[in-house]
């Protein structure tokens, strides 16, 4: 019986969970892609034990008879409309098409995920919309540490909380992407807000989310897969260039170990995808030196290969077998 796996176009952990399936393991996969086009041979409400789709390579998949579908890190299906020939008329009708098929796929996957027991739907698209401060409230209420927060949207409160502690800031919601034919502006890592960035400035302004800075004696990167936990403890702070963010990393800096965490922290993990309706996801914690473990947040699509490289933990063969097992 043939596996869906819907994710990004490219993703080297998705490349090696379909390594294990097609060849370890001897299963058909149909691999759709954020910017591969999806064609929906079929599709009648009447009779939905039989839904054929291809891929861009037109691999066919009767979708009624897939055993396990597993969503990472893919929310939207982009289609192109190759008939159109104005630039910004066909960047409209391509946006248009994606979000119709995007509805039309997810409604059904939805729909497996509710009603039919015997397909295994490991994440959904409905977990593209966590929202970080709606985490930070559930872990919070399920008893993690998080650092004290706030949404300020002007610089006399800024000035007052910087006149306290240490500050950071970072995107409220996904990282900031701008482009155009003059610019290009991306950012996703966490800053230090500095006293330049409070005395120069006045009044109001948009939004922002800053946290106080927790001291940490080390990070830590936790996958958890279906109540399973890996964890990767990261020695980020002994370099200026990864102390705030280890994003900025650079491997001859950084030392990856694996790390046990203790049982109380992992229920209060377990207890925090619970209560958001997850089956996955990576999460970031800081520990201080005085071993409290502060929650930072939650990405249901994040990173894993890391993780699973660094600690010999093999995450894409525990995917790939549970994918299976669902025989």
């Amino acid at each position: 019986m043939p596996v869906t796996i819907v994710s990004k176009g490219y993703d080297s952990a998705v490349d090696n969970v379909v390594l294990w399936l097609t060849y370890f393991f001897k299963m058909t996969v149909l691999r759709i892609g954020a910017d591969n086009n999806i064609h929906f041979r079929s599709f009648s409400l009447n009779n939905l034990d039989k839904i054929e789709i291809s891929n861009a390579y037109d691999v066919k998949v009767d979708l009624g008879s897939c055993t396990a579908i597993w969503i990472h890190g893919c929310d939207y299906i982009f289609q192109t409309c190759e008939e159109v020939d104005d630039f910004d008329i066909k960047q409209q009708v391509e946006q248009q098409i994606s979000q119709d098929y995007s509805a039309i796929f997810f409604s059904y996957i939805q729909f497996l995920h509710a009603f039919c027991p015997n397909v295994k739907v490991i994440g959904e698209f409905s977990d593209f919309t966590q929202r970080k401060i709606y985490q930070l409230l559930v872990a919070k209420n399920v008893g993690l540490a998080i650092p004290d927060s706030d949404i300020i949207t002007d610089y006399d409160y800024l000035l007052a909380l910087f006149k306290k502690r240490e500050l950071i800031t970072k995107s409220v919601q996904n990282s900031v992407y701008i482009n155009t034919s003059k610019i290009l502006v991306s950012g996703q890592r966490t800053e230090n807000i500095s006293a330049s960035n409070v005395n120069l400035h006045e009044g109001i302004f948009h939004p922002s989310f800053v946290q106080h800075k927790i001291e940490k004696l080390y990070e830590l990167r936790v996958f958890i897969f279906q109540n399973i936990i890996y964890s990767l403890a990261i020695f980020s702070q002994f370099d200026s260039s990864t102390r705030t963010d280890y994003r900025t990393w650079d491997n001859d800096k950084l030392r990856f170990v694996p790390y046990e965490l203790p049982n109380e922290v992992k229920q209060r993990l377990l207890s925090l995808m619970n209560t958001l309706k997850l089956t996955t996801g990576s999460i970031d914690i800081i520990v201080t030196p005085n071993y409290e473990y502060v929650f930072l947040e939650i990405n249901p699509c994040g990173q894993f290969s890391f993780v699973s490289s660094y600690c010999n933990y093999y995450i894409e063969k525990e995917i790939a077998q549970s994918l299976c097992n669902s025989n």
